[in-house]
This record gives C-alpha cells, structure tokens and sequence, in this order.
C-alpha cells in the first residue's frame, strides 16, 4: 500500500505476477493535479514482471506532495492475464483545497543575537568630502630685514631721445670742391613743341613690306545681339591661340541658338528644370537610346542594334482613366508574356471578357481553378469525364476502362443486381425453394 497525506492507495506491485488460475489482477490508482476536471485518461501498462506501472500520459500513480489546485483520481482494474487496452473511470476529485485560512498573530520577538565577528574585508572607499570654505589667517609680523643682496635686475629699456638744441654752434671752414657728379636722367618734362613744317609735294619713296607683326593684348568685351548674361571671355588673341569661355549662361531670357538655322548642341549633359520639347529624340549610334532615373538607371531603352525595338526595364503601370491598350502586332508579329523569375502572370478584369483561339497550358498544362466550365463535346474519361453527354435517370453506372462510362436500368420491378461472372445485370431474383407452407411457418415462428 502506498501512504501519503491521503491516506493509502493500491497503485503498485501488490499481488506479485502470477499467471495461474484468475492471475493476479488488483485496482490501479493514478493522480492529476488540475483546476478543472480533466479528460478521462487513455493508455498506460503495468508490467507484472517488475511490477511497476506506466500511467497515461499526464497522470502519475503517486498523488502530488504539496498540490496548489484539486487533485483527480482514476482507476483502472489490472489483470496479469489480459493484455487488452486498460480502460479507465472518469476522474472524480481525490482532494480538493479548501479555502484559505485566516493569517495567525504574529509570533513574539525573538532575542537578539550575538554581535558577529568583525568583517576581515575592508570596505569600499568613500568618495572625496566637498571642499572646505577658504578662512584667511590673522598676518604675521614684519620680518627682520635681509643682510644678503638681491641679484641684479636686468637692464632696462634704453630712453627715449633727446630734444634737438634751440642753439647753433659756429660754423666751421668752407670745404674743398668735390668731384663731379654723375649725368642726371633724362627730363621727364617735354620740351616746347617747334613749329609744324611745310607739307612735301614730293612723295616719298615707298618703304619695304614690314614682317607680320604679334599682335597682342587682353579680351575684355565681346559684341554681339540678343541677352546674354553672366558669361566671360579670357586669353591673349594672338596670330594662333585659344579663348576661354567661362561663367554661367543665364537663359532666363532665352536668345536664338543657332541663329535662322538652329544649330546643333553638342555636351555631356543638358539640363531642363521644367521640360526638354522635342519633335524627336534620336539615338547616337546603334547602341540605342534610354530615359534613365536620377540614379542612371535605365528605364525604357530603343533602338537597341540598330533595330526597331523598346524595352521597358521596370514595373510599367497602363492605368490611365477610360484608356483603350492595344496590343495588335500584324503579319508574323507575336506577343510574349513569358517571365522568367518567381513572379506570375495574373489576368484579372472587373468585367468578364472572351479569350479566343488560345491554347491554354500549351506544351505543359497548367493547373487551374473555374467557377465555370462548358465543353461543346463529351470530356473524355481519360481526361477525367464520363464520355457521355447525357446519363439516364435511376441508371447505375459501371465503370469501362478508358471508355464512356457504361450503365444497367432498373428494368422489371423486383430485379435485383447479379454478376454473370463478367458484368452486371438487372435480373429477377432466383426461387428460394421453400414451399408456401414452411414460408407460412417460418413468419410464424420468426415473426416475420
């Protein structure tokens, strides 16, 4: 017997493991710890060998010790010579709690205990007081003076000069003649103009071709027509040389480029900060052209190989409000919606459309799911039909192979379904053989 704060129960090996005569059989105890009534348990096994038990999943042949919530039993009848499933009662409550007590009074105050051992570990350093107010010290005497001397202060700064004198000495004696000096620089003062002369009549001979001469000098304006504003000229114009053009071009007044005919504009980059209008945008050579995002991106590209083609490069939304798309190649022209990635095609009007003349699944059908499906023809059975258009009302079907499905009619009122070892047929059921009598006396015994 096993004992606990419940008393005693029979829940492990107590009768040995006898197989002779009625076997050894006793009732099995098991425990569940639940707020709720649980389901009735299911499975476990004793082993008579041992005599030890293996409760159903959740359960335990020992109650819990300190439960917080009910306590469930169920029982099982064990029998050492039945190996058949155990079958268990619907759990009933084994202990219930009961409500919580009031709290007791407090106990009374222990003694104090003894002072402990000083503490062998220092403890940790306390931080740095606030500094102390500053108290200025009553002044001490006078000392005596110093007998030794100072060292030498450093020379100080020479003074300031002195006033010329308000006297004047005595000249002295004439001194001899010195050498000549230098010849002085030209006059930077013209002479007087003389008079104009006489006008010759005579024509000079004329004088040798003078050489080319290098001419040279600074750009400093440049004419022209039209608003032209925040560009600058810069370079020396000589026989052969360069301009340089710097600066911003202020277009906010836009002058004619290229005059009468518009000449072309050549750069790497031209900017419009509203719009770019042009009846045509071609591409330089058979590379083929692009529209690219602010990344450089490409978007759509044309021409590419010198062909006539466009390729979109990114999602594309055709949503414009009322609008007709038409995709309408002539001749041997053909459409292609055949992506490669993990995507899908999906075909989705809010209005119901036709597809005509269109193989749906081509080469490798695919599965697909209809609210709606008419077929002009029978469907095949091999195709998963019947191959009959139509099937008679009350008439079982029997299967046919790959063939339509085939069927027997109920015929005379009585028959009954019977094999002739190759199919089915309506016949009329075989006489049973019993006379009229034995009939009437079998209805009486068997009330029939």
């Amino acid at each position: 017997m096993a004992t606990s704060i419940y008393g005693s129960s029979e829940s492990v090996g107590l009768y040995g493991n006898t197989v002779n005569f009625g076997g050894t059989y006793f009732e099995w105890f098991i425990f569940r710890e639940s707020a709720t009534a649980p389901a009735t348990p299911t499975g476990g096994s004793w082993n008579f060998a041992t005599n030890v038990g293996t409760a159903p999943t959740g359960w335990s042949s020992t109650p819990p010790a300190n439960p917080t919530n009910t306590v469930w039993a169920s029982i099982s009848l064990v029998n050492s010579r039945s190996s058949a499933t155990l079958t268990w009662t619907v759990p009933a409550s084994w202990v219930r709690l009961g409500p919580t007590g009031p709290s007791g009074s407090a106990g009374p105050t222990g003694p104090t205990g003894a002072t402990g051992a000083a503490s062998t570990v220092a403890g940790p350093t306390g931080a740095v007081g606030p500094t102390g107010a500053s108290i200025t010290g009553p002044t001490g005497p006078t000392g005596a003076d110093s007998t030794v001397v100072g060292p030498t202060g450093p020379t100080g700064p020479t003074g300031s000069t002195g006033a010329a004198s308000t006297v004047a000495g005595p000249t002295g004696p004439t001194g001899s003649v010195g050498a000549t000096g230098p010849t002085g620089a030209a006059s930077t003062v013209a002479g007087p103009t003389g008079p104009t002369g006489a006008v010759s009549t005579t024509p000079g001979p004329t004088g040798p071709t003078g050489a080319a001469g290098a001419g040279s000098g600074t750009v400093t304006s440049v004419g022209g027509t039209g608003t032209i504003n925040g560009l600058s000229l810069s370079g020396t114009v000589t026989t052969s040389g360069n301009l340089t053009l710097g600066g911003t071009l202020d277009l906010s007044a836009p002058p004619a480029i290229g005059g009468t005919t518009a000449a072309a504009i050549t750069g790497t980059t031209v900017t419009g900060t509203t719009k770019v209008v042009s009846p045509f945008f071609d591409a330089v050579n058979s590379a083929g052209g692009a529209l690219r995002n602010a990344s450089g991106t490409s978007q759509i590209q044309w021409g590419g190989g010198g062909g006539n083609n466009v390729s979109v490069d990114v999602s594309t939304n055709l949503n414009g409000t009322n609008a007709q798309i038409d995709i309408s190649p002539t001749g041997t022209g053909h459409v292609h919606i055949n992506p490669s990635g993990s995507g899908s095609v999906e075909i989705k009007p809010t209005s119901a459309g036709t597809i005509n003349n269109m193989a749906i699944g081509g080469i490798t059908p695919a599965a697909g799911a209809f609210t709606t499906v008419t077929a002009s023809t029978a469907i095949g059975v091999a195709s998963g039909g019947t191959g009959a258009n139509t099937l008679a009302a009350n008439n079982v079907i029997l299967g046919n192979g790959t063939s339509a499905l085939q069927v027997v009619a109920p015929s005379t009122a009585g028959n009954v379904l019977t094999s002739n070892g190759t199919t089915w047929q309506s016949t009329a059921p075989a006489a049973s053989g019993i006379t009229a009598g034995k009939s009437i006396a079998f209805a009486m015994i068997f009330g029939l």
